[in-house]
């Protein structure tokens, strides 16, 4: 089964308070409120290319598949790319920061920096 998961995004961003994030951004707060209780069955597309624009991601960092343990040949299947996924890699990524140097965190801040516009080479 298809499901949303917008926890992990919302770890994976630092959002600590999903819902006023959300109301802010202009959901509405009913949405809000089911996004933050992952708890959206359905969304309509423009809804949901407003989710991905404003949370900067693909429907795919959204959804997670859970396959049903009954069904059969689901070994190979496309949507193993969507199994469910931990977001834990931000928690870890935050702890690695804080125990390296300064100079070593200017240069990573650099590399992303390059990377976002393009430039890796440089």
């Amino acid at each position: 089964m298809l499901r949303y998961n917008f926890k992990n995004i919302f770890k994976a961003r630092g959002i600590d308070k999903p819902y006023a994030y959300l109301v802010n951004a202009g959901f509405s707060s009913r949405l809000a409120s089911s996004m933050n209780r992952n708890e959206v069955k359905v969304l309509r597309l423009d809804t949901l290319e407003k989710v991905c624009l404003t949370l900067n991601c693909t429907p795919n960092d959204l959804l997670e598949w859970h396959p049903d343990p009954n069904q059969k040949n689901t070994k190979n299947c496309a949507l193993q790319t969507i199994k469910a996924k931990d977001a834990s890699y931000a928690t870890r990524l935050n702890k690695l920061l804080l125990d390296l140097p300064l100079n070593q965190i200017t240069e990573i801040e650099n590399f992303i920096e390059k990377q976002k516009k393009g430039n890796p080479k440089e």
